[in-house]
């Protein structure tokens, strides 16, 4: 019988090279996520938004990531979904809006 994959890494655990390779895989993997959610909201935002293409990219990176520390603002209990959900809002219809 041969062992499985995680059994493998299980073993690898703790080897310098393998914890690089283990860092660098995750890292492309977070690049190329945050790559296709840009791609998403740069496709879903371009009809409303009178923006450069770059000033678009630009702000769909920072709405992204406005949402992330909302996300982890709610889970730490400083705030709750309805609150969270209507800054987002507020920061994208202005940001689309104006152009400011």
């Amino acid at each position: 019988m041969r062992p499985s994959v995680s059994t493998i890494l299980a073993a690898l655990k703790g080897d310098e090279q393998m914890d690089a390779v283990e860092r660098e895989l995750l890292d492309r993997y977070v690049r190329e996520l945050l790559d296709r959610y840009v791609t998403i909201y740069e496709d879903a935002l371009a009809p409303f938004a009178h923006l450069s293409k770059r000033e678009l990219h630009l702000r769909s990176v920072a709405i992204i990531g406005a949402a992330e520390a909302l996300a982890a603002d709610m889970f730490r209990g400083r705030t709750d979904e309805p609150a969270a959900a209507k800054a987002l809002e507020s920061l994208i219809v202005r940001w689309l809006s104006n152009g400011r």
